[in-house]
């Protein structure tokens, strides 16, 4: 078929409206980022939070980098490094160094070393 982001983000977004984790964290990725819709970093904000409460990591991760940035949501370290641990914990490499580079810089956790390097 023919590349088309606005169809793909239509059937996207019906998964989600379904309850589907991983398309409610593809439609959130979409908003922030404008692929097939206009961009709208609040809606990504409340897709990632739909599919975080599921248990998506990716959307943790995301999530995680939306408040560390103040992206759609209040910038809150803290909040970050929280959802980049659930993610992390769960084995997701891209939250592990992400926490890993709020423990060195000691933003949104007391800074270590030790738990930076693991």
């Amino acid at each position: 078929v023919k590349k088309d982001v606005k169809k793909a983000f239509e059937y996207k977004l019906k998964g989600a409206e379904l309850g589907d984790d991983y398309c409610q964290s593809c439609v959130a990725y979409d908003y922030e980022n404008g692929i097939g819709v206009k961009k709208d970093e609040k809606k990504a904000v409340e897709w990632y939070l739909k599919a975080v409460n599921q248990g998506n990591v990716n959307a943790m991760c995301n999530l995680g980098n939306m408040y560390e940035k103040g992206k759609g949501i209040e910038k809150n370290e803290s909040k970050a490094a929280d959802m980049y641990k659930m993610a992390a914990e769960k084995g997701y490499a891209t939250a592990q160094r992400n926490l890993g580079w709020l423990y060195y810089e000691g933003k949104g956790v007391q800074k270590n070393m030790k738990e930076a390097a693991k």
